[in-house]
Formats: C-alpha cells, sequence, structure tokens
C-alpha cells in the first residue's frame, strides 16, 4: 500500500505528464515563428507580399518584421554565451556606424520610451536647467512632465489644437 504522500507525488506526476503531453500536441499544431517570409511562408496577417501588408506609423507598439519576430522566438541565451557577446559586440558597432562615431561608445538599454525620456532627463540636464519643449501631443505632455519632476524650468510650446505641432514662428 502506498502511503498518502507518495500517492499524492505519483498522482502530480501523471497530471505533469499528462499536461507536459498536451502541450507538446498543442505546440506542434502551432506556427512557429522560424516558418517567417525569409522561410517561404506569408507574411503577418496573410497578405500577399510584405509590400502590400499594411504598416503601423504611430509611436507605439511598433511594427515588427517577421525576420525579427522569429529572431524573438529562438528563446533567451545566458549572459555568458558566445554568441550572444558576439551579436551584443555586433549591435554595439552598428550603433555607432548609425550615430555616425567611431570611437563613441554607446549605451544598449532595454526599456521603455518614458526609461529614455528618464535617462535624459537625470543625465543630461540638471535641476534649473530651461528647457523649451515643442510640445505636439500626449507624449510631449509627458516628456515635459518628467523634466518638470527633476526640477527644470520647463517652457511649452503648442500647436493650436491638440496632436498638431506650433509653427516655426511660435518656436522662435
Amino acid at each position: 500500500m502506498m502511503s498518502n504522500s507518495v500517492h499524492s507525488l505519483a498522482r502530480r506526476g501523471a497530471v505533469s505528464f499528462a499536461c507536459s503531453q498536451a502541450r507538446k500536441a498543442l505546440a506542434a499544431q502551432r506556427p512557429r515563428f522560424s516558418q517567417s517570409r525569409a522561410y517561404g511562408s506569408q507574411p503577418i496577417g496573410g497578405y500577399a507580399s510584405e509590400d502590400i501588408r499594411p504598416k503601423l506609423f504611430i509611436p507605439g507598439p511598433i511594427e515588427f518584421s517577421p525576420e525579427v519576430l522569429a529572431a524573438a522566438g529562438a528563446g533567451s541565451r545566458g549572459h555568458t554565451d558566445t554568441t550572444l557577446i558576439e551579436d551584443f559586440g555586433k549591435a554595439i558597432e552598428l550603433t555607432r556606424k548609425t550615430f555616425l562615431t567611431e570611437t563613441g561608445q554607446p549605451f544598449i538599454i532595454s526599456g521603455s520610451g518614458v526609461l529614455g525620456w528618464d535617462i535624459v532627463a537625470c543625465n543630461l540636464m540638471k535641476k534649473g536647467d530651461k528647457v523649451l519643449l515643442v510640445n505636439s501631443g500626449f507624449f510631449s505632455t509627458r516628456f515635459g512632465h518628467t523634466f518638470d519632476q527633476y526640477g527644470m524650468e520647463v517652457t511649452q510650446v503648442s500647436g493650436s489644437v491638440p496632436g498638431t505641432r506650433p509653427s516655426n514662428a511660435e518656436v522662435e
């Protein structure tokens, strides 16, 4: 006769095995990210070509190409993995090339746009600095709040209608 704890463990093991089998069966039915356009499948949304697929041009969320989705679906690598170290080095070099510098030290930071605002506000400005904020809508207003929180003197110039930009004359 099995004790209650052994019986409970056996039952949990059977449930765990059944769940893992079900997950494997479902995974086999799902299309994999590696079946992106680069490997011959249809573009996102089933459009005939990537050229005619409507594009999303907003501050966020952003568009991802099938190749980026495939790379994102490839799984995580450890921070000491040599392939990650090589890829990170390539990313640093490409960032330097993008910003037209051979000696600058780029910092690749994973985070939201708000984190970017915070980095700019606390590292490039100091309390009491004057900031001219050309406000074109919601995100500009939030950026202004970040400067306010760090004690900068913010002057905002806004468009006459929300979501529009001010004229050059208004900014000057």
